[in-house]
C-alpha cells in the first residue's frame, strides 16, 4: 500500500489501482480481483461455498443447544458446540439427530461446568427436544430487574436520609 502525496486525480477505482483516503491520507493500492460473482461460481471456491453450507446448518443448531447451558458458560463452548455440529452435518445426519448428539455434548459441558447442579431425574422421551435443561438459575426478567433495581435506589435514598453525617456536610454514603 502506497501513500499519495499532493492531490489524487481520482478517487475510488480506474485501470486496477484504488485511491482512497485513509488516516489524513491519500492510500493507493491494487484492486482487489475478488468479487461476489466469482466466489459463488468459481471453481476454486466450491470447498468455501460448501462449508458455508454446512456452516449455515449447524450453527443454528449449535445455538439453541448453547442457549441451554449455564450462565457461566464461555464462547468456547459455543465453537465446541458449532464444530461438532459441522462434523455430524458433514457426516450426513438429519438436524433432529444433530441437535440430540448436541444435547449429550451439552451434557458433557454442563457437568464440566457444575457438576453438583448437572443431574437432572427426567427421562426424555426419543425425539423430544429439551430446552434450558441445565441452566441452574433463570435469570429475572427486564420488569424483575427494573423492580430490584428501584427497591435499591429507595433503600439508599432512605439511608441518605437517616444518616447523621448528612447535617454535616457528608451527603455520600457507601452504598451496599
Amino acid at each position: 500500500m502506497a501513500i499519495f502525496t499532493g492531490e489524487p486525480p481520482f478517487v475510488g477505482t480506474r485501470g486496477g489501482i484504488t485511491i482512497y483516503r485513509c488516516g489524513g491520507q491519500w492510500r493507493v493500492r491494487r484492486c482487489n480481483r475478488l468479487c461476489t460473482k466469482r466466489v459463488k461460481t468459481s471453481a476454486e471456491f466450491a470447498g468455501l461455498r460448501r462449508y458455508a453450507h454446512w456452516l449455515a446448518i449447524a450453527a443454528p443448531l449449535a445455538a439453541e443447544v448453547y442457549r441451554t447451558l449455564p450462565d457461566c458458560r464461555k464462547r468456547s463452548h459455543y465453537q465446541r458446540l458449532a464444530g461438532k455440529a459441522i462434523q455430524y452435518v458433514k457426516d450426513g445426519k438429519s438436524s433432529e439427530d444433530v441437535m440430540l448428539l448436541l444435547l449429550d455434548e451439552a451434557a458433557v459441558i454442563g457437568r464440566e461446568l457444575q457438576p453438583e447442579k448437572a443431574v437432572c431425574s427426567y427421562k426424555p422421551t426419543p425425539g423430544e427436544v429439551l430446552v434450558n435443561l441445565y441452566r441452574a438459575v433463570q435469570r429475572p426478567s427486564a420488569t424483575r430487574r427494573r423492580m430490584r433495581k428501584a427497591h435499591r435506589l429507595r433503600q439508599v435514598r432512605s439511608q441518605i436520609n437517616k444518616s447523621p453525617t448528612m447535617n454535616k456536610g457528608f451527603p455520600y454514603i457507601r452504598v451496599p
